[in-house]
């Protein structure tokens, strides 16, 4: 082999080699902005949907089980208020009055958009992508309560990224196992009444109710 083509070989060696550990470098790095970023925009929508069932039980008294109903009433239903003069405590005579909001401007208020599509919009979702939502009323210890949850697996907003590969950049990332830590986004609990999520307060620890 002539010393033309042993350095030719040599270069192209080399040049796979810077290749192969750019690679190494910028593959994870590029994940874990992927990853905080689609997160933190599910976990701002999960956010909305929270306020919006927290909104919907003080009006029915228990929680929306699909977003069109959710949304029929957040759009056309009132939040009453009711305001209580005097302390019946302290000998004095006691009025109520009630008034009535409009909840749609109260959630316009918020920022939260009351559609059903608005609603139930997935970020960086892939097509038909839709949060699942479940909400029932259950015995817990010994009363009856109202519980929801509210989840998407990481698979429908993490695209490319969502290839079981990249766990090894992150050991709490999983796309492939179904548990409810580590498979979904969510917030809510069918079993229990809690509307803590399972998604990072950034810069601070998991499991928040933010």
């Amino acid at each position: 082999m002539s010393r033309t083509i042993l350095n030719t070989v040599l270069t192209l060696i080399f040049l796979g080699l810077v290749y192969v550990l750019a690679q190494m470098i910028s593959e994870p790095i590029q994940f874990q902005n992927q990853k905080d970023k689609r997160e933190r925009a599910v976990a701002t929508q999960l956010k909305k949907i929270r306020t919006a069932q927290r909104a919907y039980r003080s009006i029915t008294g228990k929680y929306a089980a699909d977003f069109d109903t959710l949304s029929d009433v957040l759009t056309n239903a009132q939040f009453k208020i009711e305001t209580v003069i005097g302390d019946i405590d302290a000998g004095e005579e006691v009025t109520r009055t009630e008034t009535f909001v409009n909840a749609i401007d109260s959630m316009t208020t918020l920022g939260i958009n009351t559609s059903a599509d608005s609603l139930s919009y997935v970020p960086y979702g892939s097509a038909g992508a839709k949060f699942e939502m479940k909400s029932a009323e259950i015995e817990y210890q010994s009363t009856t309560v109202q519980v929801v949850q509210v989840k998407i697996p990481w698979k429908d907003f993490m695209g490319d990224y969502a290839n079981p590969r990249y766990s090894v950049y992150d050991p709490t990332y999983n796309t492939t196992n179904k548990t409810e830590r580590n498979y979904y986004l969510k917030f809510g609990d069918l079993n229990k009444p809690t509307l803590n999520a399972n998604w990072r307060k950034f810069g601070k620890a998991t499991g928040d109710e933010e």
